[in-house]
């Protein structure tokens, strides 16, 4: 028997304590869902935004599962609509349902719990870079076929992850192909004839203001700067990420790799420690550095750093659907991300739903058709020419 409570608030629904315990017993954690991230997220939320906590607990109280969402007004496909999605979203790189393990049971009835909230609730889920290795996503297409209420889900990406486990750092360097371990090592001696330091380091909080703004003027010159897609230099990011800095590194969660040229910050890992797993988040280099490769060299140093304090893993945290890892040249070991809607029982979320589940997949079949005839008499015209 389970029973499950909704607050705007996490004052009097959960304590730090006893969110921690899930935590460390919810397989698929991860430093996104982790408590300084949390409250983060939640203090950052913008005004229109409606934070809402669902707890599951157990005929003892005992806290078994656990989900922190966002109701946001949106325009989907452009349909006015209240959104839920993950508190953590956009911001967060990879995110699981917190769930115990002996307790997956309460998952469907988890389901008809938020399905029922639906209509004067919400119109349509959306969780973004959602994992799950629990089977989470399988339970939720066969409770959807079963209730007869249509989702709809895909894997927005593969992210690699590097296993250190078991491996010395020499095996590890003679497992690369010998063009790529020679291209390392060019690059590793030209940067050593400058006056150059690399450093991997978990910063205290009272090393994390000056770092953060380091890193800062190091984004706002790069490439990042340029196109104003920066974190550290986003307006509507710059806050939460120098707050976040700050609770990560009193939990010795901020991890960062940097790499100093002439005592200027030439380049920069932003990552975080969950698990004894160094998670990628974020990199920014100078531009007169472009043709030294940092980013080979500064993944390099990272994970020989990593294996010698004996790290399990570094992990990419996020790939896009377009851009790729460093990592991927090291590992075919991957986990996918999904992009789940469930939607709502009222009008506008029938309305997504036939937008989202029929109509799209339409458009992208007959775009792709119309593509397809298009080179079939591109090509049975060169054919004629010739």
């Amino acid at each position: 028997m389970y029973r499950f409570s909704l607050s705007p608030t996490l004052t009097g629904l959960v304590t730090e304590q006893e969110y921690k315990q899930l935590i460390d017993g919810s397989v698929d954690a991860t430093v996104f869902n982790d408590w300084p991230w949390l409250t983060t997220a939640i203090e950052h939320l913008p005004k229109k935004h409606q934070f809402t906590a669902i707890t599951i607990r157990d005929n003892q109280n005992n806290l078994v599962g656990f989900l922190a969402l966002q109701i946001t007004p949106e325009s989907l496909h452009g349909i006015p609509a209240r959104v839920a999605r993950f508190v953590q979203y956009p911001l967060g790189d990879r995110i699981s349902i917190l769930l115990l393990p002996d307790h997956l049971a309460a998952w469907p009835k988890l389901l008809d719990y938020l399905h029922q909230l639906s209509g004067p609730f919400w119109d349509c889920m959306i969780w973004n870079e959602w994992t799950d290795s629990q089977g989470l996503v399988d339970a939720s297409l066969h409770w959807s076929k079963r209730k007869n209420s249509p989702v709809f889900n895909r894997v927005t990406s593969h992210c690699p992850i590097l296993s250190l486990e078991s491996i010395t750092e020499e095996e590890m360097s003679a497992s690369f192909p010998s063009k790529m371990r020679t291209d390392l090592r060019r690059r590793k001696k030209k940067l050593d004839k400058l006056d150059s330091e690399i450093l991997h380091l978990r910063p205290s909080v009272e090393q994390v203001q000056d770092l953060v703004n380091e890193m800062r003027n190091t984004e706002a010159l790069s490439w990042k700067g340029d196109e104003g897609v920066g974190i550290f230099n986003d307006p509507e990011t710059h806050d939460f990420f120098n707050s976040v800095s700050k609770r990560l590194a009193a939990s010795d969660q901020l991890d960062l790799s940097i790499i100093h040229i002439d005592g200027e910050l030439a380049s920069y890992k932003y990552g975080f420690y969950f698990r004894n797993v160094f998670y990628d988040y974020s990199i920014g280099y100078l531009p007169q550095y472009s043709k030294l490769g940092l980013g080979r060299v500064l993944l390099n140093e990272l994970v020989n750093s990593s294996l010698r304090n004996g790290y399990d893993a570094v992990d990419a945290s996020r790939v896009g659907s377009v851009t790729q890892h460093l990592l991927f040249e090291r590992t075919e070991q991957v986990t996918p991300h999904y992009r789940f809607y469930f939607f709502g029982k009222g009008l506008k979320g029938k309305l997504l739903e036939f937008v989202v589940t029929r109509l799209k997949p339409m458009l992208k079949r007959l775009r792709e058709q119309y593509r397809s005839r298009q080179q079939d008499q591109q090509n049975a015209a060169l054919k004629a020419e010739k």
